[in-house]
């Protein structure tokens, strides 16, 4: 219903249209005025009110269009307020954020930090799903080690393998044991027909090997050098009429005459062997070992001494010397230039697999009979004109070393001068198996109470069998 349908353009009964006068007609006149007021003027009223209550009244209401609001038509309210409407909803469903609002301004996590801590979680849950599956796959949570890293007492089940076949990395404990039960009785098996239990645990465990230096790796005076008066091939190893080089394959041995030898002597007691032992002897000779087993004996000589390697490169053998009984000879005859690789002496008649100490091991047990220091080691000091102490420490050896100084113009020096020495062992304050300190007397004057130190040469300590 339009608004129009609610003016009031003209009356129905004119008040302007009556006669100027009027007599004796009262109530038609009451007529006319009520008539304006009750009929034409309430009517439109109250229907003006009906239609502005009316849910289509704003259709018909005026209203201006605010700036960037679109009203169809224009000049109606609900026209305007569709169009303000219409204006909102294109706004809200803007997702380009036309306001410009960070993540950190409305407390939010940014797509980089969404992303990453989605990623990190995503890792997480699969990550620990798969060391489940590895460590836990029965859900017993229990931990696969102690916390405190001993593993003593975790437990693996698994059965002997089918077919013998070699252990592989990445395999389950489960697997590898099984194959290493299948090799173990592979092994047994083959054995069995050839060797008791006892024989074959003897063939098979390697014992000790009581020789030092056995690959002669170590030579702290040099290849074919001296301890003292005595000519070495290397350490532990002396030697008479015959040159060393060592080789990739080992020490490439060359005599000058008959007779040429090398030999290592170790006492008794540091072997736990006596007169009367089975022992046996194995030489890897130009590339092939040779094993031989004798009682072990005193003997007046090499030569007297049972064969346990022969070979024509070399003859070996194992022997207490008459003149020595405390000690056990390693004697080898090089007869022609040969190739030793390594030697090993173990007790009993059985030649086990040999395995190298290794150079430190090695090392250390040779500085018990031999070792050889640079001047500038030893600590040194004026004790008068004439005199200088100087204390030379060194590891533990076997006994008290004899102390030899090379060569024999090592000389004292306070940084300033060089003072030379006229007898190095004048005299002993002190010696032990650790450390030897002594008294030098110089040929030149040297200034008292000085600290100083040894130089141009080094110390020699001597304490082979």
């Amino acid at each position: 219903m339009s608004f129009q349908e609610h003016k009031i353009t003209e009356y129905a009964a004119s008040i302007a249209a009556l006669p100027d006068k009027i007599e004796n007609r009262a109530e038609w006149l009451k007529k006319q005025f009520d008539a304006r007021t009750d009929s034409e003027v309430k009517d439109k009223h109250n229907g003006l009110c009906d239609a502005l209550e009316a849910e289509t009244a704003a259709a018909d209401i005026g209203a201006a269009a605010p700036e960037g609001v679109t009203a169809a038509p224009a000049g109606k309210l609900q026209a305007v307020l569709n169009g303000l409407r219409d204006l909102v909803k294109a706004h809200t469903d803007r997702a380009d954020n036309p306001h410009g609002v960070t993540a950190a301004q409305a407390g939010a996590y940014s797509k980089a930090e969404t992303d990453a801590a989605i990623s990190a979680k995503v890792v997480e849950l699969g990550a620990g799903d798969m060391a489940k599956s590895i460590y836990d796959p029965g859900n017993e949570q229990q931990p696969l080690l102690p916390r405190n890293g001993d593993g003593s007492n975790v437990t693996a089940a698994f059965t002997e393998a089918e077919q013998d076949a070699d252990i592989a990395s990445g395999e389950k404990l489960s697997v590898l044991f099984g194959k290493i039960k299948k090799r173990f009785s592979a092994m047994l098996a083959a054995i069995a027909d050839r060797y008791t239990k006892a024989e074959a645990e003897a063939r098979f465990m390697p014992n000790p090997n009581l020789l030092d230096n056995s690959d002669y790796k170590i030579a702290q005076a040099g290849y074919n050098g001296a301890h003292g008066n005595i000519t070495y091939l290397c350490d532990r190893w002396s030697k008479y009429i015959v040159t060393g080089r060592m080789t990739g394959d080992g020490m490439l041995l060359t005599p000058s005459g008959a007779g040429a030898w090398i030999i290592q002597y170790k006492l008794l007691t540091d072997t736990g062997l006596t007169e009367g032992d089975t022992v046996t002897l194995t030489v890897k000779v130009n590339g092939t070992v040779y094993s031989g087993s004798a009682t072990l004996q005193i003997k007046s000589a090499a030569a007297d001494a049972d064969s346990m390697v022969d070979t024509d490169d070399i003859r070996a053998v194992a022997f207490i010397p008459a003149g020595n009984t405390d000690r056990i000879a390693v004697y080898i005859v090089i007869k022609q230039t040969c190739t030793l690789t390594w030697t090993k002496l173990e007790k009993g008649s059985v030649a086990t697999p040999y395995v190298p100490k290794g150079y430190g091991a090695d090392l250390a047990e040779c500085q018990r009979y031999y070792i050889r220091l640079p001047s500038e080691s030893a600590v040194c000091g004026s004790q008068s004109a004439n005199y200088v102490w100087y204390t030379v420490s060194f590891p533990e050896m076997r006994i008290i070393p004899t102390l030899s100084v090379t060569p024999g113009d090592m000389k004292f020096s306070d940084n300033i001068n060089l003072y030379s020495v006229s007898k190095w062992a004048y005299s002993s304050i002190r010696s032990t198996q650790r450390s030897l300190t002594k008294i030098a007397n110089t040929s030149s004057t040297v200034p008292v109470n000085t600290p100083l130190f040894a130089s141009n040469g080094w110390f020699e300590l001597y304490a082979d069998l």
